[in-house]
């Protein structure tokens, strides 16, 4: 039997969280931020937070299959590059194009 806490369980763990925490720290910050900071309206900060929810419903029926179809471990890296990437370009965003182009 293996043990379970190896030194890549405890790096996917570490990074699986960040990951969430930024995503749910987001979720309730950006709106708030698109109105007091940015002057948007509320129905264009809730179209801003369902962008997210959009994006997802409209990758999920490929995520499985480039999962399958890829090497697993490169595929996660550059996704979690990818998803890092956007979290630093928010604090770039200076119009409200930049947060939409980022969601």
């Amino acid at each position: 039997m293996k043990p379970l806490w190896t030194r890549d369980f405890i790096l996917a763990f570490v990074a699986n969280f960040f990951m969430a925490f930024s995503f749910y720290l987001l979720m309730p910050t950006l709106p708030i931020h698109l109105l007091q900071a940015m002057h948007a309206t509320p129905s264009f900060a809730g179209l801003v937070m369902a962008a997210y929810v959009l994006a997802g419903l409209c990758i999920r029926p490929f995520s499985g299959f480039l999962i399958d179809h890829f090497p697993r471990k490169p595929f996660y890296t550059a996704v979690f590059l990818l998803f890092t990437l956007c979290g630093v370009l928010y604090f770039g965003a200076v119009e409200l194009w930049i947060v939409v182009a980022t969601r």
